[in-house]
């Protein structure tokens, strides 16, 4: 099913700095064209027909998010996102689909982890919300794995200049202050290594 470019109203850019990449993937380019022009002001628009393209774009550009049609011919959208997690695990991913077909959205989930299911004919306001709320979620997952890296790389230069520290000078007091100061450091470094899901 194609849908008319006429009927959907204008993206809402407003020459703001763009959020982020978004591949979008469909084998009606119809379709390409009416979602690239409802999304290019707001985000960078990567589109192909096929999934095995998808994937080599994956590869070579920060896609951030994923939208892709379920039936298509030689790789359905469930099949995408499921080799699409080698080289994007974190990426967003919506799927669009014109069926009721619960075993697609069920492997969809299972092995694409997908975040989101459109019907087709998508409603273009539901569309927008939820690559937006989608957008939400990535940008906080990014900025909590950026975190836990700062805090892992200042946790091993903190260790460091105890060890430093430790070796310079002699004292039972300060062998057993610095011990436990390096518990508290191995503590922190853990909770860095596998920080709390955001909610």
């Amino acid at each position: 099913m194609v849908f008319r470019r006429d009927k959907l109203p204008e993206a809402t850019g407003g020459g703001k700095a763009k959020l982020g990449h978004i591949l979008i993937v469909d084998d009606e380019p119809d379709n390409l064209k009416v979602l690239e022009d409802l999304l290019s002001d707001e985000f960078h628009v990567h589109k192909t027909t096929t999934g095995m393209e998808g994937l080599r774009i994956l590869e070579r550009e920060p896609i951030a998010m994923v939208i892709t049609d379920q039936r298509m011919p030689n790789m359905t959208g469930a099949e995408f996102l499921a080799q699409s997690m080698y080289s994007r695990p974190d990426c967003i991913k919506i799927v669009l689909t014109g069926y009721a077909d619960i075993d697609a959205i069920v492997a969809a989930i299972n092995r694409g982890r997908a975040h989101a299911f459109l019907r087709k004919p998508w409603d273009t306001r539901e569309l927008l919300i939820a690559v937006r709320n989608g957008f939400d979620v990535w940008q906080t997952e990014e900025r909590r794995r950026a975190l836990g890296a700062t805090a892992r790389e200042a946790v091993v230069g903190l260790r460091a200049a105890l060890d430093a520290i430790d070796g310079g000078l002699s004292g039972a007091e300060l062998a057993k202050t610095t011990k436990a100061a390096r518990d508290i450091i191995d503590g922190l470094m853990q909770a860095a290594a596998d920080p709390p899901a955001a909610s």
